[in-house]
């Protein structure tokens, strides 16, 4: 949104969808062991709910996806936004 010179909160509300393609659990990875699970640390930590938090953040109401393609997952994120 930024290098496009987009203003979120001119698209807050809007029907706008969020594509992710994300293929590891890096971060979840990084913190095992080190960090005593809770509910904030466990949902932080899932793939599965990044379409949803920027969704939410933002304020769009549009798709929200999460693609765990391998090593295409953005590229099928892209096809899937474009579809």
């Amino acid at each position: 949104l930024e290098d496009g010179g987009v203003v979120p909160e001119c698209l807050a509300g809007m029907s706008v969808g969020v594509f992710v393609g994300a293929m590891r659990d890096d971060f979840a990875s990084l913190t095992s062991g080190r960090v005593r699970p809770s509910a904030r640390s466990m949902l932080g930590s899932l793939r599965s709910v990044i379409a949803g938090r920027v969704s939410h953040f933002f304020g769009f109401s549009g798709p929200s996806f999460v693609i765990d393609s391998g090593q295409s997952s953005s590229l099928a994120a892209i096809a899937l936004a474009a579809d």
